[in-house]
């Protein structure tokens, strides 16, 4: 029976339970399950070793406990495992002051200098008292900088050296109008307690505040044999490495308490009123904000809590200290709170702390996607890049050294520019004022709470930039000392290392535009530094370009005198069989284009330093956005690769058909005479031109049509991925501030010039790419040319006698085609050769294989009997071809005191009142056919050879000067022992010759 009663007791029992509160117990235990399953998925994005949570909801503590409170040893983390709070601190320090206040022993309306006198602060030039309550509140005026007074101080008295040091600090606001936090104003609390108690203020908070609140394992300051108390750690180099910072005994009020969740859970109970105890009115009391001043995102400041005005009435407050992190919140309205405790500085763990806060009162739980430390993230790339560009520096120096002992260097120490090397020393100055600069101009902190605060990749960053900029500066002096041999090599490391700097300083300049605009800096540092990376940019842009400049047109006139030398090595008869076209386009538009190789190079090296740099940036705000970003970029660059190829195919006919186009106009110009006597003729060959001239184009057209489908398409997509993340940034990429992403998207639009620089400079990279195949065609078609054997000659005028012995020639290479010889006939000095025959007989080739022009195919050349090189037969003659071209100078003859001889020769070929002779240089040569022959035989005179060779030279004479050339020159040619040669019809005048040849169909008799 009594049984059964038990039975209907119980279920009774369970039939009167409120079914709401079963499902809020389910409810509240399944947000603590999904935290934690949500912390350990999450837990190795965090970079903190060890973490501790505790969970209060209506009275009912959960913990949470994950990773090592001492990574070496690999000791869990638990709930005893204490950790420096940090700014939390304060919120103990504010009770202080108030049970203080309680106590009667001070008014919160009682200025510091009743404490302390003589203390005051300065705002405007004017001297200002700070009270207690504006302390509390933080809106004394004294501003975040004041930190940099901060220095390791283990002494009693180390709160009262603050203070003195503070003691007339220009505020950067009224006392009372502004808020600004600052840990120094409860450091200044921590002081008054001091004065007030007379204790150390450690000692206070630990009898009057954690033991009436059993926190009876949490204290103030360091102790460094608590076996319970986590090592700390401070992400560098992308990972949490152990650091122990110095005692900062005047800081402890604001940010040094040591506790556990155990005991911060005690504390949460006082502040939620689940606890009673004497000082929960007094802690109800730090609870109130101070709306004597704004808010801030909602959030008003009171007595050491920030006091959210949201659906949840969150009061909270976080702390960070060098190596642990820390952070507490509770809603008096759903009667709950937490407390997380971390053994790192891990910028993410505030990340963390937020969304799972926001979720424990009823929020989404939203994604982890930050960095531990974007900071340390920037840092260690950038100490890496530049470590590396050290280690090249320090290579490239021994090199240098090495390449000189060889003797691939030049040794020009008394050459060395002593005030370029002053200028480029004194130019370090302001480089280095702003190396100085940097902690306080981007963190507003001074160096020595850079290195405490920042990662240790910080101080390796600034250590790596002082030896770069080291080692660029020795590696110019040995450049200057130990100059190159290789005039392109020479400029070389100089030139690419002001591209990577021009590049830096495009990225340095749109980041420091950003951190304007945000806010984010002093605007005093911003216009230094921006003033500072644009002259770096602008003096090494302008030098660059001149460089530039130089190096192009040194390789245009390298190039071309390798053509050139190529060209006057070649022989005649290969060289009849080249395009002109070809070579004039090579010469005059090909090498020009190469030339412009080096000037690209340099502007994509600079553009990618530019993109490279600015993605980096770009990857500490969103590694997401950036990965999406340079996804379109590797797409956007497999996109011109295949366009590409397709376009160079395009260039190459455009590029051939432009050696169409010259030749065309080539043949303009020289039949100009011709096309001139009909206007159809005229116009026909206009057609032609015009047609080959509008294939150059269709084909250039088609070529850029390709690059420019891909850029459309590249640069539509760039634009659609941005258009993604602006419009995505509230459901994919909201983890990004609004203010970061508008620096995102500004970023993006900025290396969108450079991107179009790299993506535009493609098509004529293209075009480089078939100039550069051209010239190697062109340099190809040149036969190798054997070096030419010295052939002893008699002294000039002392040739005797020319013999031709059994010489043939063929034009064609499969021994079908024209032929002439064999080909016997000796001339003796003082004698008249004729050659006579029809057109197309073989005179002219017969006379090009005389002098050489033409290699024979079988058959000797003698001078005085003696076998000789017939390619050195040339040297020996002056001829006059039919088509010869009349230079503007006469070449290899001395002039000098042949004014007379010149003179006297002008007036025998009457030409004195047409022409003078001025140095080696014609006044003219703007002349009549007839008179232009007359000069060439001007130049036979002045060059005194000993044979002369004339090809048909009277047909373009007047009756009147063809009877002077043969009646009275070629006379006078004989009696000063010259062989004479002429090609000629005159019969009126055979009588002139000594000897009558006549060639027909290649063969030669002698003609009687």
């Amino acid at each position: 029976m009594r049984r059964i009663f038990t039975i209907l007791l119980i279920s009774l029992i369970l039939c009167n339970i409120n079914p709401s509160y079963i499902h809020g117990i389910e409810e509240k235990n399944d947000r603590v399950n999904e935290i934690s399953n949500y912390i350990e998925n999450n837990f190795d994005k965090l970079d903190v070793p060890g973490l501790s949570i505790g969970i209060i909801k209506d009275g009912e503590i959960n913990y949470l406990n994950f990773g090592y409170s001492n990574l070496e040893e690999k000791i869990p983390t638990t709930n005893n495992t204490n950790f420096e709070v940090g700014s939390i601190t304060k919120s103990f320090t504010a009770l202080s002051i108030l049970k203080l206040e309680e106590e009667g022993k001070l008014s919160l309306k009682e200025n510091v200098s009743k404490y302390f006198p003589n203390f005051f602060v300065l705002y405007d030039g004017n001297k200002y008292d700070i009270t207690i309550e504006q302390l509390l509140n933080q809106t004394s005026g004294i501003g975040e900088k004041s930190i940099n007074l901060i220095r390791e101080n283990p002494d009693d008295d180390a709160l009262e050296q603050l203070v003195n040091k503070i003691k007339g600090i220009q505020l950067t606001s009224r006392p009372g109008t502004h808020f600004a936090y600052t840990s120094i104003n409860y450091d200044i609390l921590g002081a008054v307690i001091e004065k007030v108690t007379g204790n150390k203020y450690e000692e206070y908070i630990y009898s009057n505040i954690l033991l009436p609140l059993d926190m009876d394992n949490s204290y103030i300051g360091a102790k460094r044999l608590d076996k319970d108390l986590a090592i700390g750690y401070k992400i560098s180099y992308f990972t949490p490495r152990e650091y122990q910072p110095p005692i900062f005994r005047n800081n402890y009020p604001a940010g040094y308490l040591v506790s556990n969740t155990e005991d911060m859970m005690k504390w949460l109970k006082v502040q939620l009123r689940i606890t009673n105890s004497d000082l929960s009115n007094l802690a109800v009391n730090t609870q109130e904000p101070n709306k004597n001043v704004s808010s801030k995102n909602n959030m008003f400041y009171g007595n050491g809590w920030y006091i959210t005005t949201n659906r949840f009435d969150e009061i909270n407050h976080s702390g960070s200290n060098p190596n642990f992190s820390s952070y507490i919140s509770f809603s008096k309205q759903k009667n709950m709170g937490i407390v997380i405790l971390g053994n790192s500085n891990s910028e993410n763990f505030f990340e963390l702390a937020t969304y799972i806060t926001s979720f424990l009162y009823g929020d989404p739980l939203l994604e982890l996607v930050n960095s531990s430390s974007k900071i340390d993230t920037i840092l260690s790339i950038l100490s890496f890049i530049f470590f590396i560009l050290c280690l090249l520096l320090v290579f490239y120096s021994g090199f240098i050294i090495y390449r000189t002992i060889l003797g691939h260097r030049y040794i020009e120490f008394k050459k060395l520019k002593k005030r370029k090397l002053f200028v480029f020393l004194a130019f370090l100055i302001p480089i280095l004022y702003g190396i100085y600069l940097f902690p306080e101009a981007f963190a507003g902190i001074d160096w020595y709470n850079a290195i405490v605060w920042g990662p240790a990749s910080f101080k390796f960053f600034m250590i790596s930039i002082l030896c770069l900029l080291g080692l660029v500066y020795i590696v110019y002096i040995l450049l200057s000392c130990f100059p190159s041999k290789n005039i392109y090599l020479k400029d070389a490391p100089e030139i690419l290392t002001l591209g990577v700097i021009s590049g830096l300083c495009n990225t340095l300049i749109i980041v420091l535009v950003t951190t304007a605009i945000n806010g984010y800096s002093e605007n005093k540092f911003l216009i230094y530094y921006f003033i500072l990376f644009l002259i770096i940019y602008i003096i090494g842009r302008r030098t660059l370009e001149v460089k530039l400049v130089d190096i192009t047109q040194s390789i245009i006139k390298s190039l071309r005198e390798k053509v050139f030398d190529k060209l006057f090595k070649t022989k005649y008869e290969d060289f009849e069989k080249m395009e002109s076209g070809k070579i004039i386009t090579t010469i005059t538009d090909d090498i020009n284009r190469i030339g412009d190789l080096a000037g690209f190079a340099v502007m994509i090296v600079t553009s990618l330093i530019t993109i490279i740099s600015a993605f980096i940036y770009l990857g500490t705000i969103s590694k997401s956005a950036t990965l999406v970003t340079i996804l379109i970029v590797v797409i956007l660059v497999a996109i011109y690769s295949i366009f590409d190829g397709r376009a160079s195919s395009y260039f190459n006919v455009a590029r051939e058909t432009q050696n169409k186009l010259m030749a065309k106009v080539e043949s303009f110009i020289i039949g100009f005479k011709d096309l001139s006597l009909h206007k159809a003729k005229r116009y026909e060959y206009k057609d032609e031109l015009i047609k080959v001239n509008s294939e150059y184009k269709l084909n250039n057209v088609n070529a850029f049509k390709m690059f420019i489908n891909a850029f459309m398409f590249g640069e539509s997509l760039f634009i659609i991925v941005l258009g993604f993340i602006v419009f995505s940034y509230s459901s994919i990429f909201n983890h990004i501030s609004l203010v970061e992403l508008t620096t995102f998207v500004m970023i993006l639009l900025y290396i969108l010039g450079p991107i179009n620089t790299i993506l535009n400079a493609l098509p004529q990279i293209a075009q480089i790419r078939v100039a550069i195949d051209r010239v190697k065609s062109l340099l190809y078609q040149f036969p190798e040319v054997a070096e030419e054997e010295n052939v002893e000659l008699e002294i000039r005028y002392k040739i005797k006698k020319l013999t031709v012995n059994n010489l043939t020639f063929e034009y064609s290479d499969n021994g079908i085609g024209f032929k002439i010889g064999p080909i016997n006939f000796n001339v003796n000095e003082g004698e008249v050769l004729f050659i006579i025959g029809g057109n197309g007989s073989g005179k002219t080739t017969l006379i090009k294989l005389i002098t050489g022009l033409y290699r024979p195919n079988s058959g000797k050349i003698k001078i005085n009997d003696k076998e000789i090189n017939v390619q050195s037969i040339s040297e020996q003659i002056s001829a006059v071809f039919s088509d010869s071209f009349l230079f503007e100078r006469i070449y290899n003859t001395d002039l000098i005191n042949e004014d007379k001889t010149i003179g006297d020769y002008l007036k025998l070929l009457e030409l004195d009142s047409a022409v003078k002779v001025e140095g080696n240089y014609f006044s003219t040569t703007l002349l009549s056919t007839g008179q232009k022959k007359r000069m060439h035989l001007l130049r036979c005179y002045l060059e005194g050879k000993p044979i002369f060779i004339f090809d048909e030279l009277a047909a373009d004479q007047d009756p009147h000067f063809r009877k002077i050339f043969y009646r009275e020159l070629i006379p006078r040619m004989k009696a000063e022992g010259k062989i004479v040669i002429a090609v000629t019809h005159d019969d009126q005048y055979f009588d002139v010759a000594d000897k009558i040849f006549k060639v027909d169909m290649g063969k030669m008799v002698t003609y009687h």
